[in-house]
């Protein structure tokens, strides 16, 4: 299987990820095929290492390839997916009460399995989450890859967390976290040209204050990213004082009042949402 090179634009990884895209969706490269080593794409691309890494963590960031420890990276999907790995069937959420808990848990769970985390990081999944943020750096950058969702890096920085019991707890509710009553303010939140960067760079203060071993700051950093549906949230029930009032209240006890942004909300998506 050869590629052949390249010409050598700003972003040469999401060119190399597209390229590669291109053939898996047309099915040159099929379901279950093993891509060749970073050494032979790098050499068919006439790029370096790095770069080639880049693009096949942007193709995992979108769900279209897989690494398997061992074996190598294989092709998982023709066309991007938003799920991460899976524990379980989630319940599904019926009314926006339940996203309200939803949320509220969350608020608990994941920063708390951040800040274990970075008390005794898993070092491989210390690792493979940082090469995932990298690939959503690349990925948000080129509208070919299609990302529309940052699930897989919240997986992945779950991964870091030794607790087996906080992680799959936390993973589960990642699960719900998809459910289609989110759908909307999902879509409209990778619609938008700033977000998914800033959403990019928090992930980036997570697992740097993960591997700094600072559990405070990594739980703060997650708190800050959560924000972001905090806001969804709030838009949604606005007409809703009881459900509003709970939205608020939990934000300001998280310390994440003050980044909540309700104004306006009639004739606008929900841009500052995200799942």
């Amino acid at each position: 299987m050869s590629f052949g090179a390249l010409p050598r634009p700003t972003q040469i990884s999401a060119h190399i990820a597209a390229t590669i895209q291109e053939r898996i969706a047309s099915g040159v490269i099929p379901l279950g095929a093993r891509l060749p080593s970073e050494t032979d794409l790098a050499r068919d691309f006439a790029v370096s290492r790095p770069s080639v890494r880049e693009a096949l963590a942007a193709l995992q960031f979108v769900g279209l390839v897989e690494s398997r420890r061992g074996f190598g990276t294989v092709v998982a999907s023709r066309e991007p997916t938003v799920s991460g790995p899976k524990s379980g069937v989630p319940r599904p959420l019926g009314t926006l009460v339940d996203a309200v808990d939803l949320l509220e848990t969350r608020l608990v769970l994941e920063p708390a399995a951040m800040a274990t985390a970075a008390r005794d990081p898993h070092p491989a999944a210390l690792a493979s989450a940082r090469d995932l943020i990298e690939g959503m750096a690349v990925a948000i950058g080129d509208v070919d890859l299609h990302a529309s969702t940052d699930m897989r890096v919240h997986h992945a920085l779950l991964d870091i967390c030794r607790n087996s019991v906080l992680r799959e707890s936390a993973r589960d509710l990642l699960g719900m976290a998809l459910d289609p009553i989110l759908l909307s303010s999902r879509t409209h939140a990778w619609s938008s040209p700033d977000l998914p960067h800033v959403w990019a760079a928090d992930h980036s203060a997570v697992h740097a204050a993960i591997e700094s071993g600072k559990p405070e700051a990594a739980r703060t950093a997650c708190e800050n990213h959560l924000a972001s549906v905090a806001t969804s949230l709030a838009r949604a029930v606005q007409d809703e004082p009881d459900l509003l009032g709970r939205v608020k209240a939990m934000a300001r006890r998280h310390g994440i009042g003050t980044r909540l942004r309700l104004e306006p909300t009639r004739d606008r998506g929900p841009e500052g949402t995200h799942s």
